[in-house]
């Protein structure tokens, strides 16, 4: 069988373009469980594929056929891993997180600057957040070396990070326990997650101090208190230049929740959340 197939095709896949393809029912629903529902629960007979790159779409339905993933570069990455997610076919999914995790080991610092833009674009349909997780757990020099301080510049401008651009910052603050020594990084020894934590930390307070309303929590505060491993990151290892000196992570946490105690209109939910870093720091 192959796409437009005179003989097997009894669907319409319509792509981004126009262009109408004829293709197997049973082809698609075995390949995706999306398609699968389309197809044999609502019973419909065309499905647009019309958010999608038209050439990638149809190369992507072609692997389908011949059984062959189709390669993935820098240029289709973010089609392929849509359309993988969009409908559900797994075998490509880890197609694309093989390609992903293939960069982070092998590729360049420009490489890495693609890696943590398609990751916190994918959580729009990686609900999971795989691609940030695979980024924030991996411990090569690359990520945890070399890029350090294009990282914590990204940290330090946290009242304009969206949502989703934060959440990379702290699940990277969470996860990233230990770098490999290297004589020639600042970040000699131990891990560098205290001193992420820190400044995503430090941030916070200055975002909160910086709200119109003075009296509650607001949305960003609440994830940051929610998203990040307090209890943790406090009791971690700590880069030995860094512990120098007293505990950053401590005392920027200590001011962090002394001006969350000083919010008013707080609810119960809220004050739960706050006692559990009050916890956190041994108080």
């Amino acid at each position: 069988e192959y796409l437009d197939s005179k003989h097997h095709s009894n669907v319409e896949v319509i792509l981004k373009d126009g262009a109408k393809i004829g293709a197997s029912s049973l082809v698609l629903a075995l390949n995706s469980p999306y398609m699968k529902e389309e197809i044999e629960v609502k019973g419909l007979k065309k499905i647009e594929l019309d958010g999608f790159d038209a050439d990638v779409s149809r190369t992507f339905l072609e692997s389908f056929y011949n059984g062959q993933s189709m390669e993935i570069n820098k240029e289709n990455f973010r089609h392929v891993s849509k359309l993988s997610y969009t409908l559900n076919v797994s075998w490509m999914k880890e197609k694309c997180l093989e390609y992903f995790r293939s960069l982070m080991t092998n590729g360049s610092a420009e490489d890495f600057d693609f890696l943590m833009k398609e990751g916190i674009t994918a959580k729009a349909y990686d609900k999971s957040g795989q691609y940030l997780d695979a980024l924030a757990v991996h411990k090569t020099n690359k990520v945890c070396q070399v890029d350090i301080e294009k990282v914590e510049e990204g940290i330090k401008n946290i009242q304009s990070l969206a949502l989703n651009e934060l959440d990379f910052f702290i699940r990277l603050a969470n996860n990233c326990k230990r770098i490999v020594p290297n004589l020639n990084s600042r970040h000699t020894h131990g891990n560098i997650t205290k001193e992420y934590a820190t400044v995503i930390v430090e941030q916070a307070e200055t975002h909160l101090k910086n709200q119109k309303d003075q009296s509650k929590l607001d949305d960003k505060t609440k994830f940051i208190l929610t998203k990040l491993n307090f209890k943790e990151i406090s009791k971690g290892y700590t880069d030995i230049s860094y512990a120098k000196g007293p505990d950053k992570f401590r005392t920027a946490a200590s001011s962090f929740l002394q001006s969350l105690l000083n919010l008013e209109d707080i609810t119960n939910k809220e004050m739960k959340t706050i006692l559990k870093l009050y916890m956190s720091l041994g108080n």
